[in-house]
């Protein structure tokens, strides 16, 4: 009789309490993947404006020094 109250609050209870719980760390880790690609893709996109910006600086900065004038 202890068997089968064991087997019932392990089917009835445990059973679905543990897939819960997987099922929510799973929706953790996929939002924490999907914060960390989007912060990686901000930050891409914030180095290439940099780097485009340092680019137009670099330009500047050579049009205004050129061998003609030394």
């Amino acid at each position: 009789m202890a068997s089968d109250n064991l087997y019932l609050f392990a089917t009835n209870v445990l059973a679905p309490w543990i897939i819960g719980v997987i099922s929510f760390l799973f929706v953790l880790i996929g939002a924490f993947m999907g914060y960390a690609i989007a912060s990686a893709v901000r930050l891409r996109h914030k180095l290439e404006k940099l780097a485009i910006y340092m680019q137009e600086i670099e330009d500047e900065q050579n049009k205004l020094v050129t061998f003609d004038d030394v």
